[in-house]
């Protein structure tokens, strides 16, 4: 994926959060950290993820609150969320695609 693709893809997930009341400044940063670990990882898919590395980039600083939101852009649909419930294992994530970003 070029960097236009990637700027299509935040653009239709912006675009489509914006417009979604569900949505909060949390769930922004969150997906904004998981976006950038995924073009730092040559963007390979699944995302495979720490909590410990995501939260901080997402400033967040309660795990109760980082699998609140987790869960929740999973069950709003932006995300694919396989969570890992082993330390030493990361959880899968998959980044969902939207309309504006085809």
């Amino acid at each position: 994926m070029v960097l236009t693709d990637q700027m299509h893809m935040l653009r239709g997930f912006f675009g489509t959060a914006t417009a979604d009341h569900r949505i909060s400044k949390s769930h922004l940063a969150l997906y904004l950290a998981l976006y950038i670990s995924w073009v730092n990882s040559r963007r390979d898919l699944p995302l495979v993820i720490f909590s410990k590395d995501i939260m901080p980039a997402a400033k967040i600083s309660s795990t109760a609150t980082y699998h609140t939101l987790m869960r929740d852009l999973h069950n709003f649909g932006y995300i694919q969320y396989l969570a890992s419930f082993y330390k030493k294992k990361g959880s899968e994530v998959y980044l969902n695609l939207f309309p504006d970003a085809l």
